[in-house]
């Protein structure tokens, strides 16, 4: 049985002799994202090929070289194969790297008290219906907490009429 493979340079394939094979690619910096493989087993008579997708990842956890972890992309629903640290995924304003270097959910606009990625006067009302005790938890974004305390109040208030007046 003869075996071949068409990939990257580097890469190699040991047959052992058994039907199986040991395929090995020892990646180097830059060489992360994704690549068709194709493997082709042959022996002299018939011959059967197969491809398969390999992920290559950095160790440091950072696909596409954004300076923004896999992880944390993914948990934002952003693309860990893709540079996309100069876009604003919430339109807030502020870059996803941006979000990233700050600690915050760059899917959450703050100030956007009723989630619907714009801040307005809507957002003003309910800040100060929440403030006033009356009880909206069903239907604010608590990630639009704009001076840290957790809680949406008197500060969102002000912040989005501080906003809307711009």
């Amino acid at each position: 049985m003869q075996f071949h493979i068409i990939c990257n340079k580097g890469a190699t394939f040991k047959d052992k002799g058994n039907g199986e094979g040991l395929f090995d690619w020892p990646t180097v910096a830059g060489q992360a994202g994704q690549y068709e493989i194709t493997f082709t087993a042959s022996d002299g008579e018939l011959t059967a090929s197969q491809s398969a997708i390999v992920t290559i990842t950095s160790e440091a956890g950072d696909s596409d070289g954004d300076d923004m972890p896999d992880k944390w992309e993914i948990q934002y629903a952003l693309n860990p194969l893709f540079d996309d640290s100069a876009f604003d995924l919430d339109g807030d304003g502020i870059t996803n790297m941006e979000e990233y270097l700050n600690d915050t959910d760059p899917s959450v606009m703050p100030g956007d008290i009723n989630q619907d990625k714009q801040i307005d006067l809507t957002d003003a009302i309910l800040a100060l219906q929440i403030a006033s005790g009356i009880d909206l938890d069903t239907l604010m974004n608590k990630a639009a907490d704009v001076d840290g305390d957790g809680k949406i109040g008197l500060a969102e208030a002000v912040y989005v009429l501080q906003f809307v007046a711009e």
